[in-house]
């Protein structure tokens, strides 16, 4: 059962479409466990982290049990204890969320982001 408006998307945080050389290249993904519990924090921290890091996308999903931000980049290496550190200067507590499942066909499932109409 989903709790809050059902009309609510989470909040996500575009990243410009370049990929380095041209190539298809990797996308590297970091899920993280927060703390966060509030839209307008989350708001906040996405607009922080847009500032600092702007190779990277982001979004929360704040009705996930670990309030999940997920971190995506494309064209530079994630640089995860930095995500980490800009929350903690805020107050915030983050740490990665390590992919229980050792399937790869499934592993990482539990980390997807939908978004509701």
């Amino acid at each position: 059962m989903m709790k809050g408006n059902a009309h609510e998307r989470p909040l996500l945080l575009p990243v410009p479409g370049r990929i380095a050389g041209g190539d298809l290249g990797l996308r590297m993904i970091e899920v993280f466990r927060t703390n966060v519990e509030q839209r307008v924090q989350a708001s906040f921290l996405l607009d922080h982290l847009r500032r600092r890091f702007p190779d990277y996308a982001a979004s929360f999903d704040l009705e996930d049990y670990d309030r999940v931000l997920r971190v995506e980049s494309l064209t530079v290496d994630l640089d995860a204890s930095a995500v980490i550190d800009l929350l903690g200067a805020f107050g915030f507590r983050a740490e990665i969320l390590d992919d229980e499942d050792d399937d790869p066909i499934t592993s990482g499932l539990h980390s997807a982001i939908f978004i509701t109409e």
